[in-house]
């Protein structure tokens, strides 16, 4: 009888831990300010390396504690000093496509290049992220601004 029990009982964790890393494995979580650089990593991840992904969530100062993180300084697909997350991910994914590589450019002025020029670019993405009226939808309900993003160049 005890060993029906810890037959189940391990089935049953098994079980479990599949169902939970399942439910985790599409899920991108950032924080809350959606700025262009999150916003379009969002996208690229959604676009071009997880079609699946769902994204969360949380207060910029605070440790996010589910899903695999973008944008944080402690994540691997993080800024640094001189690459935006977006360019991360490219190079991350090996993403080769050609408008990709130009949006990169527009946020590496915004992110990294503060004086770099670009203003107009710049401009363009300021005015379709003040159209989001939440985070979720930055990311959601804004395809159209980044498809048009791809060929301004």
């Amino acid at each position: 009888m005890r060993s029906l029990f810890v037959l189940v009982f391990f089935h049953t964790l098994l079980m479990v831990s599949v169902a939970d890393s399942d439910s985790t494995q599409h899920l991108y979580a950032t924080g809350t300010a959606m700025e262009p650089d999150r916003c379009a990593s969002a996208w690229l991840i959604k676009r071009y390396v997880d079609p699946d992904a769902r994204f969360s969530f949380f207060p910029d100062d605070q440790l996010i504690p589910e899903g695999i993180p973008f944008d944080p300084p402690d994540a691997s697909m993080s800024r640094t000093h001189h690459i935006s997350t977006f360019e991360v991910i490219i190079k991350k994914y090996g993403i080769k496509d050609i408008a990709v590589k130009q949006l990169a450019d527009v946020i590496h002025s915004i992110e990294i290049d503060f004086f770099g020029g670009g203003e107009r670019k710049i401009s363009l993405v300021h005015a379709g992220r003040a159209r989001a009226k939440n985070d979720h939808l930055s990311i959601t309900g804004q395809p159209t601004m980044h498809r048009s993003m791809l060929y301004l160049f």
